[in-house]
């Protein structure tokens, strides 16, 4: 029986290029895409401090405003971006048809009146998806890559600070695909079984 590992590869990247999305799309709770085989749903949702993502409050997602790109529901200052204003911050929930390694976010709009615009990630642990870490600065460039990938099949990008606002243009994946370990290894493990049990023969005479 195969030993499994779990790797990703720069070579597998598969970008989800939201400014593709039609802008006159109308606003909805859900939507549904695919790219490289896998496909996406996008939920809207909201959050407290400290608390987790939650959906059916009536948020919907946008896909029109100041910039390209999914934000959510709102008038005016908020450009339709997610923004952290009130009791309950936006937040987006993106939800792969399997298991994927999140390799970059890259916002197409983002602002902090007076400061650094902050994310807040949010990753699934069992059935609930549970915070992560805390504010997470934009770059000046609005692209973020996590360092070696972060596996997992749902992540939520919300707005952590009653400032913040963005919105978000791409995310980038890498497929998480399965590699056995090296032939030889099976060989190896058959052969260190026969050793033992000539030690144990030696043993019993």
């Amino acid at each position: 029986m195969a030993v499994l590992a779990l790797t990703s590869s720069a070579a597998n990247a598969i970008t989800f290029d939201f400014t593709a999305i039609d802008p006159t799309t109308p606003s909805a709770s859900s939507y549904v895409m695919s790219s490289g085989g896998i496909d996406l749903t996008i939920s809207a949702g909201s959050f407290q401090a400290g608390g987790n993502l939650v959906t059916g409050g009536g948020e919907k997602i946008t896909f029109n405003g100041s910039a390209a790109g999914i934000g959510e529901n709102g008038i005016g200052v908020d450009n339709r971006s997610v923004d952290g204003g009130g009791l309950w911050k936006d937040a987006l929930i993106f939800s792969f048809s399997k298991n994927v390694v999140l390799e970059s976010i890259e916002f197409s709009f983002f602002r902090h009146s007076g400061g650094l615009s902050n994310f807040q990630l949010f990753t699934a642990q069992g059935g609930d998806i549970a915070a992560l870490g805390g504010a997470i600065g934009i770059p000046g460039d609005g692209n973020y890559s996590f360092i070696g990938g972060l596996l997992g099949q749902i992540f939520g990008i919300g707005a952590p600070g009653e400032w913040d606002r963005f919105k978000i243009q791409s995310l980038t994946v890498g497929e998480a695909s399965p590699v056995p370990l090296p032939a030889a290894l099976p060989l190896l493990g058959g052969a260190l079984l026969v050793i033992g049990a000539l030690k144990r023969r030696r043993k019993a005479a």
